[in-house]
Order: C-alpha cells, then structure tokens, then sequence
C-alpha cells in the first residue's frame, strides 16, 4: 500500500511538470511569432526636399536598403546594429519603392513625393500717408448728397471727341516744351484736365459754356459730356483688379465766395466733388497740396504754391495703380539713347511672344494689359527718320482709336526701358489756342457758379508716372483757379524702346486714352 502511494505521488509530480513545460511553450510560441521581421511604415508621404526614417523592426542580421528609383527617392544613410533603419530624403515628384531585404526576402515600402509650389511671401502692404487738413479749412460736403449721374454706356461720338481732345492737348503741350528748346519726358492726364474742366463748366454760361462745350467735347451738350465722362471714370473706379481712383474738390474764398447749391449738387452728383470753404491764406494753401496728397496716393506732393486773389479753386486728381497681367521675366542691362543722342543706361524689360499689334503712322505700337483688362499701355515707337516730336504732331484721336481697332496679334520681340519722372505745366496758354479764350478773359460768364463774376485764371496740371518690370503707378492734380472777372485777363516684330517714344493708358473699352507721354529721357 505505501509502495501504491508512493508511485501515484511521482505520476502526479511528473503530469504536474509536463502540464507546465506545456504552460510554458504555449506562452512563448506567440512571442516567437511577433519578433518576425517587419517594416515600421509599408507606405509613406514625403514632401519634395524633406527626409524621413524606415525601420525593418526585429532584424537580427544585417539589412540591405535599396530605392527603385534614386532619382525621386535617395538613401541617405543607414544607422543601428544591423542598418536596421534608413534614412531616405524626396528628391523629386513621383512615386519610388525603398527595398530592406534580409536574406532571402524582401520588404517593400511604397514612398510618395509631394511637391506644393511655395506661397509667395505677401507683398509688403502699401503705407499710404494721410495728412489732416486744418480747422480753418471747412468741409461742408456733408451737406449735399450725391444721386449718381453717370453714364457707362460707350458713346462713339463722345469717344472720339474725348479722344481727339486728348490728342489736342498732348500736341500742344508737347509743342511748347520743344518750342522752349526742352528735351524732357512730358507727361499729361487729358481725363484729370477735362474732369476739372467740366466741373468748371457745370458753373458756364452763354457764350463761355459755347467754347467749351466745343473745346471739351466737340460740340456735345454740357449734361451729355459729363454723364458720359463720369460714367467711364466711374466704371473704371468699380475695378476690382487695378487702383483708378478720382477724386475732386471745390475750394471757395469764405466771406467773399457764395457758390450756387444748384452748382455743388450737380458736381456732388456727376463727379462726387467735395465742397470746402476756407480763409485762403498760408493754411488753405497748405489743406490743398495736403488735400492732393492724400488723394494721389501720396505721389504728388504740392499743386499750388500761393493763392493771392483767387475766389474759387477747383482740383481733380487722378490715380491709377495696375499690375502687369504677365510681368516681365525677362530684366537685362541696356542703353537708352535720349532725344539729345546720348547713351543712359537702363534696365530693359524684354519679352518675345504673342502680342496685340498696330502700326500708326509708321510707328510701331503694342498693347499690353494691366490686370482686370479695363487699362492698357500702349507703346509707340516712331521710325527711326521720326523725331519723336514730329511723330507726336501727326497724332490725332481718331486715327488713334482706328489703328487701335485694326489691331492683331503678331510674334513680337519687345524690349522696353523701365522709367520714372514728374512732370507739370501750366495749361492756360494752350487751352486758349484751342478755341476756350472767353472763360480767361473778363467777358467770362460762369453765372451758374454764383457771385461775384470770375474768370479762369491758371489751369495747373502736374503728373507723376513710374513703369517697371510688375506694373505701373500714375497720377495727375488739375487745379484750376479763378479770379474775380472785372480785375484780370513671324519672324517677331522687333520693337526696341531704346530710344525715343510716346505712351499712353488706354481704357480699354473706349480707346480714350487716360494718360499720354513721351519718353525722351530716363535721367
């Protein structure tokens, strides 16, 4: 019996033992199968020029990495015991496959190149400096509310009479600077000089409203021409792709000035005009030019210099700022040659490419779009036997606006100056020429102003224009002053801007042009 129990005990302690040695290889048969080799990622992301790790988890011999195509994806180094783990870098955009492979087999991971195109840092925004206007200069146009009278509809007769304006005024600006012996740029504004002289006309009479009614627009009645002209400038205010900015303000002499409501509200409603009245000394000279300031973006800094007997003072300014809707790339060292035959040097803009194109006169001319598309620069490059001068003078509006009509587009090989420079001239003298006398002689009546009876006395117009490889910014201030009437009186087109030539902004739904220039000098 002692014997039975003790051979019992020993078959109990020997199924006990087997029971756990069974524990025991259930327990670490899972832990052998989770220390197989494997890939810490199958697939992965990288952005072009960044680097990233893989590692092949539970190597115990050594790793050899390989990339299926070293041009989108390289091996940079490997690291750890075994070179377990790679480090990779994305070269290029595209899709490659790095390879570990441990004796015998292999294990694949699918790497993606991701290129993003870089956000441009964002333009600096623009500082615009807004000087005050002193307390003696008082702002009344709170007082008259403006009912918009503008017409956008594009009138040909007005076109071509606005147009032709332009052209006038250009030639006979341009006239007297080469008559005076000059040989500088000249830049006018004809949409800033015909918007303060219809502001000016709201306040004729009789015959002084006859001459400039024909002056300004040919014989076209006072309310057509100022609907019409407010309408385009209005249009081209609501653009949402370039700065066209005009603005206008009336200035009366207090205690010796009273202005007709019916003539404030008509500018109010045609040309948004403010209404100031102000004592006229040191001060009031000061509130303008700051005035004009402000509102040319700060690119023109001083229109008047002194007042003395001056009752009323209308002023206009005029701004555009537009982008290039495809810049010019292409910026090399040149030489301008300038109207008195010396060499400046330059930093060209060129381009070869599909181009609007016309010739007029026999100068060449191209057309290249500000974004939005309601402005153009037009360029114009006289034959070489062609002063620019005398091209200039063969100018007219209709021609102009014909040729441009005409236009197609040709392979043109354009290389152009970039250019800065102000300009200003006093208006008086030239716009008398063209027919309006009786408005600067002491038989003006601009009854429909108010009192005392004035007479014109100065039209000053001052501009500023800068045009680089991004775009351009213009501006122009017309001020116009009055006294009292009784005391005074396939294979490319080759155009190389690299000597003399005429400009001008276009709108482009008109063909008027809104600023004209000629380049003489870059100096």
């Amino acid at each position: 019996m002692e014997r039975f129990i003790k051979r019992l005990m020993s078959l109990m302690i020997i199924c006990t033992m087997t029971f756990v040695s069974l524990g025991i290889t259930a327990f670490t048969g899972p832990a052998y199968a989770a220390s197989k080799p494997v890939l810490s990622r199958k697939a992965i992301t990288v952005k072009k020029g960044s680097c990233t790790t893989i590692t092949l988890k539970n190597a115990r011999k050594k790793v050899v990495w390989k990339s299926s195509n070293s041009r989108l994806v390289k091996i940079i180094k490997t690291k750890g015991k075994y070179r377990s783990t790679v480090k990779i870098k994305g070269l290029k955009k595209g899709t490659a496959y790095i390879t570990a492979k441990l004796g015998k087999k292999s294990y694949k991971c699918k790497v993606t190149v991701k290129y993003t195109k870089p956000k441009p840092d964002p333009e600096p925004e623009e500082k615009i400096e807004v000087l005050p206007l002193s307390e003696s200069s008082q702002d009344l146009s709170a007082n008259y509310t403006r009912n918009p009278a503008g017409n956008s509809a594009v009138d040909e007769a007005f076109c071509d009479e606005a147009a032709d304006f332009s052209f006038d005024l250009f030639k006979r600006v341009s006239a007297v600077e080469s008559e005076a012996g000059k040989s500088d740029s000249v830049l006018i504004s004809p949409d800033s000089v015909q918007t303060a002289l219809a502001m000016l006309e709201l306040g004729a009479s009789g015959e002084t409203l006859e001459e400039m009614e024909d002056v300004l627009g040919g014989g076209i009645d006072r309310e057509a021409f100022c609907s019409y002209l407010a309408g385009m400038n209005d249009r081209l205010e609501s653009s949402n792709s370039i700065i066209f900015q005009q603005s206008n303000s009336i200035w009366a002499r207090k205690d010796q000035m009273s202005v007709l409501d019916s003539f404030l509200q008509q500018n109010k409603d045609y040309f948004d005009a403010e209404f100031y009245v102000a004592p006229f000394d040191g001060e009031t000279v000061s509130d303008m030019n700051n005035w004009v300031y402000n509102n040319t973006r700060n690119m023109i800094r001083k229109v008047i210099d002194e007042l003395r007997d001056e009752l009323l003072i209308l002023i206009n300014t005029t701004v555009f700022e537009g982008k290039w809707v495809v810049p010019f790339e292409n910026v090399k060292d040149g030489t301008f040659t300038n109207a008195a035959g010396a060499g400046e040097n330059a930093s060209m803009l060129c381009e070869r490419g599909s181009c609007v194109y016309f010739t007029l006169n026999g100068a060449n001319c191209f057309e290249r779009n500000y974004e939005g598309g309601e402005i153009a620069f037009v360029g114009m490059l006289p034959p070489e036997d062609v002063t620019v001068d005398d091209f200039v003078q063969s100018l007219n509006g209709s021609d102009f606006r014909s040729a441009r009509n005409n236009s197609k587009w040709e392979y043109v090989d354009l290389t152009m100056p970039e250019f800065k420079y102000d300009y200003g001239m006093d208006l008086e003298t030239v716009l008398q020429d063209m027919g309006m006398k009786k408005a600067f002689s002491t038989m003006a009546d601009f009854s429909s102003m108010g009192e005392p009876s004035v007479m014109v006395d100065r039209v000053i117009h001052k501009t500023h224009i800068e045009l680089d490889r991004n775009g351009t910014k213009a501006a122009a201030a017309t001020a116009v002053t009055t006294k009292e009437s009784s005391a005074y009186m396939e294979s490319p087109i080759e155009i190389r801007m690299d000597r003399p030539f005429v400009y001008a902004l276009v709108d482009t739904a008109t063909g008027i042009p809104l600023f004209i220039g000629t380049v003489k000098t870059l100096n």
